[in-house]
C-alpha cells in the first residue's frame, strides 16, 4: 500500500509539473512556470524602437496579479547575438567566440554594477552567466540570470514580494534547450 501511494504521489506530482511545462520551438527553449508565458510584444517593439539591430524574442507572464503580496511577473528574453560575432584567420572559430561571450558578459556585468544592481559571476548550464538581484517597479524584489548560449543572449527573470527565491529557483531549474 505505502509503494502505491509514493506512486501515486509521484504521478500526481509529475502530472502538476507537466501542466505548467511551456516549449518554445522556434527559440528551442522549455520552462516550467506558475503561468502562461506569451509573447512580450511591448518590450520586442521598444527594442526595435530603439534602433536595435539585434533580433529579440521576449516571453512575459503575471501569476496571482490580483494579489499585491502574492503577484509573481516571469520574464524571458532571448537576443538573437550571431551577427556580433567575428570570424578570425590567426584564431579557431572557437576561440574567437570564447572572446567575444567573455567581453559581453563583462559589458552586461558592469552596466549592471553601474546602475547599482548586486551581481555575480556563476555557472549555468555549462556555459558562465551573471545572477543578480534588483527591485522591480520600485516594490517587487526581482532576481535575474543573463548567460550566452549557442550565440543566444538569454535572460531569465522573476519577480515577486514573496518566495521570489523559490519561484526563481524554479524557472531556474526548469529551462531547458531543445535541439
Amino acid at each position: 500500500m505505502k509503494k502505491y501511494l509514493a506512486f501515486a504521489a509521484l504521478m500526481i506530482s509529475l502530472h502538476s509539473v507537466a501542466q505548467t511545462v511551456q516549449t518554445f520551438p522556434n527559440d528551442k527553449f522549455m520552462v516550467g512556470c506558475n503561468c502562461k508565458l506569451y509573447p512580450d510584444v511591448v518590450h520586442m517593439r521598444m527594442v526595435r524602437e530603439s534602433g536595435s539591430k539585434v533580433p529579440v524574442s521576449a516571453y512575459v507572464c503575471a501569476a496571482d496579479k490580483d494579489s499585491y503580496e502574492r503577484a509573481t511577473i516571469n520574464n524571458i528574453t532571448i537576443q538573437n547575438l550571431s551577427s556580433n560575432y567575428k570570424s578570425y584567420k590567426s584564431i579557431t572559430p572557437e576561440r574567437a567566440a570564447a572572446i567575444f561571450e567573455t567581453g559581453f558578459l563583462k559589458q552586461y556585468y558592469d552596466n549592471l554594477l553601474a546602475n547599482g544592481m548586486e551581481a555575480e559571476y556563476t555557472t549555468y548550464r555549462g556555459v558562465k552567466a551573471i545572477h543578480y538581484s534588483y527591485v522591480m517597479m520600485e516594490t517587487m524584489p526581482a532576481e535575474a540570470i543573463f548567460f550566452v548560449k549557442n550565440r543566444r543572449g538569454y535572460l531569465l527573470q522573476v519577480a515577486s514580494r514573496t518566495s521570489l527565491e523559490s519561484k526563481f529557483q524554479s524557472v531556474k531549474g526548469t529551462f531547458f534547450f531543445m535541439n
